[in-house]
């Protein structure tokens, strides 16, 4: 039986295990990978006061660090920085600012404030980790992440690792990873209000104070969202247009709000850092266009809090941590709009889990990151008893070790990650009606392997390349289903990848920064859904799956009065299984074509953005049937600021044009917002 006693124990053996490295070291410092991916420390400064006493200050909150994306492409590995403080004004969301990243696709599925994930290079949503300071935000049943849940306000900086990401950092992928950074620091008081379309209603606000040793950072909204937006209904029939009415979106309400409060304080040369994270949603689920829902909805709510001693700069140690997240979601369809009957399903998740971090800097440029960490997760239905068969209790232990090696203009990193999982399950959760079963028990080993490289053609030039080989194991939602939309397939194996790139680094001057990448990525066992009826799927494994394509970021910073930042990729994939339906098709749900723009045109204080989204076509289901059509979509937003006061407004789907989503979810049609800032508010 695991509890919470295996989980702190497997804590503290990780920890000794890490000291013992870490001792013998001669210098210590903090990982490449960390320096090249933090714009501003979050330690404290320790400074002798006019009395001649110790004070301890936090770093103001500065303007985006100008070195933050060059340190990042002195990683081996293809790494975007995106700076929150870059925001121009209108973006509401974190899928918003990743659209800036190539190699990246935010797959949306009810337009504001709806469900959103992303892809990584045609991965999945489920094989992209993503992390806030170090705690895993990846729902433990599904694998995914939404990104309307996460909390913008509260980011200082977003940093996507495409192909081999860092192994210190977290778990290793098959797509890549996504790290968010919060803020840390005094800031000014700021309160914004905003409204716009379809009855869009948001409220933020932050603020920090110093009490005695500690400096309190607190940040909270709530939003309101209607999405009661019009659409072409094809009634079903795609090819006849004769039945097809435009109809309303309905059931498509959500609600929510959330809080985020820092703490930090010196203790000794360390410093201090606690975090509690709260946040709540409620929305209706149309579902799609055919057939929408007027009764299902779904919630959820998650707490979690962290602390974590962070190491001076030359210290021993980097990072020792310890986190517990809860998180309770809901699905409701009492009249069966989504197949498989009447559902009622209540979840709850909890995850305990530390991690310790550091690293051994030895002659000659070497440096050995090394982390640790364990988790303990147990997750339950509440509505079906216990003896119904709805409890898991996992266990997971894993340990990095990454090397960074320099030889004059060359760069190594190597990396080894070995993690041990053991699940333990009621066998009753494959049944669809309660019955009393046995405890099961599945115990495995997963290994990722990886390998970057960096040669410095010239100061301004780089030549980047990685190979890693990992693998994913399937999530509850895949293997048991969730007894409605999505039938469990028990007998599925592990995903299996391999990922190769090779890219170019081009920084002519600063501001200005040019990046192309080739990427070719081998799958085995990939696990897609494939629809089994007109409202349900059913995960299989493909026996192997090829995706290859290009990526070019080009930032070319500002030129007089203008500045401009183009992202594309170019992505291919084919189900290379024995399967006669889809044998050398396109997987689906991977859009062949992705282009984001955004010219900026500053006047005095003021900033005027257009912004141009594009996607290619894609298919909806395996064998290329159901083919989604490609949208444009256009924007425009303007930031006026004034003494104490910021304008934001903006118009989103500026022609009006009939899109829909990946998966072919009805999205909206031209919107508008506005939005007032307060700041520096006494």
């Amino acid at each position: 039986m695991l509890s919470l006693h295996d989980s702190c124990r497997g804590i503290c053996f990780l920890s000794c295990w890490t000291w013992c490295l870490l001792a013998p070291g001669a210098g210590l410092g903090h990982a490449r990978a960390e320096e090249a991916a933090t714009a501003d420390s979050t330690i404290l400064e320790i400074h002798r006061g006019l009395d001649g006493g110790l004070v301890a200050e936090l770093p103001p909150i500065r303007a985006p660090h100008p070195d933050a994306q060059r340190k990042a492409d002195e990683h081996p590995g293809t790494v975007t920085i995106l700076e929150v403080g870059e925001l121009t004004g209108g973006m509401q969301t974190v899928g918003d600012l990743l659209r800036r990243a190539a190699g990246l696709s935010v797959r949306e599925s009810g337009g504001i404030g709806g469900y959103a994930g992303l892809s990584l290079r045609g991965s999945s949503s489920i094989q992209v980790p993503i992390f806030l300071d170090g705690v895993p935000l990846n729902d433990p049943s599904t694998g995914g992440t939404n990104l309307n849940d996460l909390p913008l306000q509260a980011i200082a900086s977003i940093e996507v690792y495409r192909g081999a990401a860092p192994l210190v950092l977290g778990e290793g992928s098959l797509g890549g990873a996504v790290y968010l950074r919060s803020h840390s620091g005094r800031h000014p008081r700021t309160f914004t209000v905003s409204s716009g379309s379809f009855g869009h209603r948001e409220l933020q606000g932050n603020s920090s104070l110093r009490w005695k040793d500690w400096v309190v950072d607190l940040r909270g909204r709530v939003l309101r969202n209607d999405g009661d937006w019009s659409f072409l209904d094809d009634r079903g029939t795609r090819y006849n247009s004769e039945d097809d009415l435009r109809r309303r979106r309905i059931n498509n309400r959500v609600e929510g709000g959330g809080i985020l409060l820092h703490a930090m304080r010196p203790l000794g040369s360390w410093t201090l850092r606690t975090q509690l994270l709260g946040d709540y949603r409620q929305q209706g689920t149309p579902g799609y266009s055919v057939r929408q829902s007027r009764l299902a909805t779904s919630s959820s709510s998650a707490f979690e809090g962290r602390i974590a001693l962070l190491g001076p700069r030359r210290s021993r140690w980097q990072e020792v941590s310890a986190y517990l997240r809860s998180d309770r979601q809901g699905f409701e369809d009492p009249q069966g709009d989504f197949g498989g009957g009447a559902t009622n399903r209540r979840d709850r998740i909890r995850r305990v889990g530390g991690r310790a971090s550091g690293a051994v800097r030895r002659g000659g440029g070497q440096e050995w990151s090394l982390s640790a960490e364990s988790a303990t997760l147990e997750s339950e239905d509440s509505v079906r008893p216990a003896e119904s068969g709805s409890h898991l209790r996992q266990w997971t232990v894993a340990a990095a070790l990454e090397p960074n090696l320099e030889w004059n203009r060359l760069r190594l990193r190597p990396g080894l990650r070995v993690e041990r999982s053991e699940d333990r399950f009621d066998a009753a959760t494959l049944a669809p009606t309660p019955t009393r079963a046995a405890t099961a028990e599945i115990r495995r080993w997963s290994t990722t392997l990886q390998l970057g490289a960096r040669w410095e053609l010239s100061p301004t030039l780089a030549l980047k390349g990685s190979l890693a080989r990992s693998e994913r194991l399937p999530t509850l939602l895949e293997r048991f289903g969730d007894r409605g939309t999505v039938q469990g397939n028990p007998q599925l194996r592990p995903e299996r990848g391999v990922q190769r790139d090779l890219g170019l680094v081009w920084r002519p001057q600063p501001g200005r920064r040019f990046q192309w990448s080739l990427f070719d990525n081998d799958a085995f066992d990939l696990i897609v859904y494939e629809a089994n009826s007109p409202v349900s799927t059913r995960p299989v494994n493909v026996g192997r799956a090829d995706l290859w394509g290009m990526e070019v970021e080009a930032d070319f910073g500002r030129y007089g009065p203008f500045d401009t930042r183009i992202a594309l990729t170019r992505l291919s994939t084919r189900d290379r299984s024995n399967r006669s339906h889809a044998r050398n098709a396109p997987l689906p749900g991977r859009p062949g074509l992705e282009l984001s723009v955004q010219q900026g045109l500053h006047f005095g204080p003021a900033r005027l953005q257009w912004e141009l989204r594009a996607v290619g076509g894609n298919y909806l289901q395996t064998g290329r049937r159901e083919r989604v059509p490609s949208r444009a979509v256009m924007g425009i937003d303007l930031r006026v600021p004034t003494a104490s006061l910021l304008w934001i407004a903006r118009v989103e789907n500026l022609t009006d044009v009939e899109t829909f989503d990946l998966w072919n979810f009805p999205l909206p049609g031209r919107n508008f917002s506005l939005a007032l800032r307060w700041k520096d508010l006494p």
